[in-house]
């Protein structure tokens, strides 16, 4: 499996940044009713590019491909400080039961950890899916402040 941050095949002009920009135009279309990425896209007005407006507004995707096509994303935004907020998590149903999540979200945290990230919002389901692995992740350096969907990336 491959790990790329959509801003980053975008700017190399790397050949997975169509895949990615068709698949992550396909998501936008279609984002939870009520969810966090529902209201930012509701904030962004109609017209444009959609992806190169959230881009601007501090979104990226750090997306795993497997055999020329996107396995999973991890959407996130930037937030001020050293903190993101990742609100959306999706394995395409051919990955999933196999632990690529905890993979996936593994190196997600390696890379963030390196860019001195030390806080990350998340939403329900993705707090969901770390305590369901959360001896997985307190290996790998995360722990969750009680009571909350936020999480402090350990040094």
């Amino acid at each position: 499996m491959e790990f790329a941050f959509f801003s980053e095949l975008v700017k190399r002009r790397d050949a997975r940044a169509g895949i990615a920009r068709e698949y992550l135009s396909e998501l936008v279309k279609k984002p939870d009713p009520g969810s966090f990425f529902e209201q930012q896209l509701r904030g962004l007005g109609t017209g444009g590019d959609v992806l190169e407006k959230l881009a601007a507004a501090g979104h990226d995707a750090f997306l795993a491909f497997q055999e020329g096509k996107v396995a999973g994303v991890i959407a996130f935004q930037r937030k001020p400080g050293k903190a993101i907020a990742s609100y959306h998590t999706r394995l395409e149903p051919q990955h999933r039961g196999k632990k690529l999540a905890a993979l996936f979200w593994e190196k997600f945290l390696e890379v963030k950890r390196a860019e001195g990230v030390e806080i990350i919002e998340l939403g329900s389901f993705g707090s969901q899916l770390i305590e369901r692995f959360k001896t997985h992740f307190k290996r790998v350096g995360i722990e969750r402040i009680p009571g909350t969907n936020t999480w402090r990336v350990l040094k």
